[in-house]
């Protein structure tokens, strides 16, 4: 994104912004609810790892939605309503933050996903 004009960037950012808001906010909270449901399924057998890879998948997801809520959505909201004539002097900054933070979120994200997907394919021994 570094490489991006102004008005490239813009254009990208506005295009994610708008594309990407209104459905995070139904798959956002569905999946942290799927998540503590998951979780919360798995209590009974607290002492396996299918638990405890549900219990780290949640707080992964938590740091997910931190960083989301946090960081990324304030960015958002201060870059769509930016055009090139309003752009701060500092948005290249602003954008290296927001990326930053994006590339964290979504190795969380991901590793969130991963420890889901092991617990789940784990044999739970004790039924």
């Amino acid at each position: 994104m570094d490489t991006l004009s102004a008005q490239t960037f813009l254009d990208v950012g506005h295009t994610m912004i708008r594309n990407i808001a209104s459905p995070a906010r139904i798959v956002f909270p569905l999946t942290f609810l799927s998540s503590l449901v998951v979780t919360a399924m798995q209590w009974r057998w607290r002492r396996s790892a299918a638990f405890w890879l549900a219990a780290a998948g949640t707080v992964l997801f938590i740091g997910t939605l931190i960083i989301t809520l946090g960081i990324e959505v304030p960015i958002d909201n201060q870059i769509k309503t930016w055009t090139v004539a309003t752009l701060p002097a500092d948005w290249h900054a602003i954008r290296d933050r927001w990326e930053l933070h994006h590339t964290i979120r979504t190795f969380l994200a991901l590793s969130s996903l991963g420890a889901f997907v092991a617990g789940s394919l784990l044999r739970n021994e004790n039924g």
